[in-house]
């Protein structure tokens, strides 16, 4: 078929809740099944943020949301702190997906 993956910021609300909490924000669509057989599927993947950056980790130049500096020569080095912003936001993002494979976008529309 050619198509193996699909991402996609936006689906229907009430699906997009059931999907939540359920933990069912990725699964494997079977498209036409009666005339591909189960070899053409197709692993869907709704980003529960949309196409958002993570809060506070906007790189546009518009923004005004810390660098992530990890070189520790660097006085500006803010690698342990921005890590501990970041984990209880990816454990969050986390808690709608049933696998530890997660897809984080770095950027959004109209950034840059």
């Amino acid at each position: 078929m050619g198509l193996e993956a699909m991402f996609f910021g936006r689906h229907d609300g009430p699906e997009d809740n059931l999907r939540l909490q359920r933990r069912e924000e990725e699964w494997i669509q079977f498209p036409s099944y009666e005339a591909l057989g189960s070899d053409a599927k197709i692993l869907m993947h709704k980003l529960k943020n949309s196409y958002v950056d993570p809060d506070d980790f906007s790189f546009d130049i518009m923004d005004n949301d810390p660098i992530f500096q990890n070189d520790k020569s660097m006085d500006t080095f803010n690698a342990k702190e921005r890590a501990e912003v970041f984990i209880p936001w990816l454990e969050d993002y986390s808690s709608c997906y049933a696998t530890d494979q997660l897809f984080i976008l770095f950027g959004m529309d109209f950034h840059y």
